[in-house]
């Protein structure tokens, strides 16, 4: 038997956890004997996950009549190749430089 189930971890060197939904196996008596790697979602809690899915859901449901063929999707550039980039060394500066 298997479902998805929230498991947290500890987070290294602070008191709070990383959340994600694994698939987990069961053995015959009930017990765990197993989950995924790495979770399906991840999430700082257990309601951001819930959001997560909740979008999810909603993107399958507007989409399910336009599902794209994997192999032929051409992808674009994110920006125009003309355009000047910068290098954000400070992004909490950057918002409290706009922000003016």
């Amino acid at each position: 038997m298997w479902n998805y189930r929230i498991i947290k971890f500890p987070m290294k060197d602070n008191h709070e956890y990383d959340y994600g939904l694994y698939e987990t196996f069961y053995n015959e008596e009930g017990e765990v004997c197993g989950h995924d790697e790495v979770p399906t979602i991840v999430g700082a809690s257990v309601e951001e996950i819930q959001k997560t899915l909740e979008m999810m859901i909603n993107d399958v449901n507007r989409c399910k009549d336009r599902v794209l063929e994997g192999d032929q999707i051409k992808f674009a550039p994110f920006c125009d190749a003309s355009e000047e980039l910068i290098e954000i060394k400070d992004l909490d500066a950057l918002f409290k430089e706009e922000g003016k």
